[in-house]
């Protein structure tokens, strides 16, 4: 690690600090004191926000083995795309992502909570890739062809906020 990191525990609000190993005690706590608005910011704003949603990969993995399997299958036949595979995992920032080289789409465990729809969405984003490598005005179209409300389902999936269950604690 090289720089000192902010963060905030998105069930409780608690600050977490991280630092590499050479960093002062007195520097790390003026970093913190230089962050105060920041972190005021954002734990109100996680106040009024809705709770965010807890993570368990052992709950999440049964419900989407059995949810994106059928998803990828006729989706793929609609965009007229061959998916290799997919993976899922707990990723902090992203929803899905995609290997355009092997075919391969990897989906955050996040989405076994969320409504059908927002779940189709992420596949049919991710699928989209198979077409159209970025994000440009060639994947939107076809993003849009395929779904004419992708805007309203990416604008729900920007609002919700989530954190793995962590069982060791």
């Amino acid at each position: 690690m090289k720089y000192i990191r902010l963060k905030l525990q998105p069930q409780s609000g608690e600050v977490i600090v991280s630092a590499p190993h050479h960093v002062a005690k007195n520097e790390i706590d003026r970093f913190v004191l230089s962050r105060t608005n920041w972190i005021l910011k954002h734990q109100l704003a996680l106040r009024t926000e809705s709770p965010a949603l807890a993570i368990d990969p052992e709950i999440c993995k049964p419900i989407l083995l059995e949810k994106v399997p059928p998803l990828i299958e006729s989706w793929s036949s609609v965009l007229g795309v061959q998916c290799a595979g997919w993976r899922m995992r707990y990723m902090n920032t992203r929803w899905g992502s995609c290997n355009v080289r092997t075919h391969w789409i990897n989906l955050n465990l996040a989405l076994a909570k969320l409504a059908e729809p927002l779940l189709e969405y992420v596949v049919v984003h991710e699928l989209t890739h198979l077409l159209e490598r970025g994000h440009n005005k060639h994947f939107y179209a076809a993003l849009r062809n395929a779904l004419p409300d992708y805007r309203e389902r990416e604008k729900e999936l920007a609002k919700i906020r989530f954190y793995r269950v962590n069982k060791n604690s």
